[in-house]
């Protein structure tokens, strides 16, 4: 709902508040129930270090060139694409449509 992308909005805001994310090569949100193993994910993303990097976590139309793909549960942000929220997110709650979306 509208009302989820407004939340998460607010907490990705927190996020860069708190600027931890400088201090690692990824930012991983992941749902409460989602499993993670660091260490396959750590591989995966070893060649995108330092590339402004998200990682698709959604994608449910079976025509595409990505699918199948999670829906939701974890998002994966490189360190630059985490700077380059930072420096325009206030863009996303002025110019984008975001009240007809949902997470």
């Amino acid at each position: 709902t509208a009302g989820n992308a407004k939340l998460f909005m607010c907490v990705w805001d927190k996020v860069i508040a708190g600027g931890r994310f400088r201090y690692y090569d990824w930012t991983i949100k992941a749902d409460p129930d989602a499993v993670l193993l660091p260490w396959r994910l750590r591989g995966h993303l070893a060649s995108h270090v330092g590339e402004s990097v998200y990682v698709v976590n959604c994608n449910k139309y079976p025509f595409s060139p990505n699918f199948p793909m999670m829906y939701g549960a974890v998002e994966i942000f490189s360190q630059a694409a985490m700077a380059t929220y930072a420096d325009a997110s206030w863009r996303c709650g002025k110019e984008l449509p975001w009240h007809q979306w949902g997470e």
